[in-house]
């Protein structure tokens, strides 16, 4: 089932696309060997709930979530700079 609908600017968007790609991504994620950390922001543009989807898929993944929006390295300085630091040292 294909779900499209054409814009203002007459620019045809495929729904049907966008869930192929969510599909593949989740299935990439699980082949991912390396360390991960997934940063969310708790007004992030993206869902924070799926972020934390996508890190519980990555084998090594890890979730850092800050107050933050989608630049949370400038919104949330404090808990996103303490976060990756942290993971980082654990690769050491």
């Amino acid at each position: 089932m294909t779900n499209s609908y054409t814009t203002s600017e007459s620019t045809t968007f495929t729904i049907t696309h966008a869930i192929h790609m969510a599909a593949k991504v989740a299935t990439d994620l699980k082949r991912i060997q390396l360390p991960t950390l997934v940063i969310s922001g708790k007004y992030d543009t993206m869902d924070p709930a799926y972020m934390a989807q996508m890190a519980k898929q990555l084998p090594h993944g890890e979730l850092a979530a800050t107050n933050g929006g989608h630049m949370a390295m400038y919104d949330d300085q404090p808990n996103y700079f303490a976060k990756l630091t942290a993971f980082l040292r654990k690769l050491l």
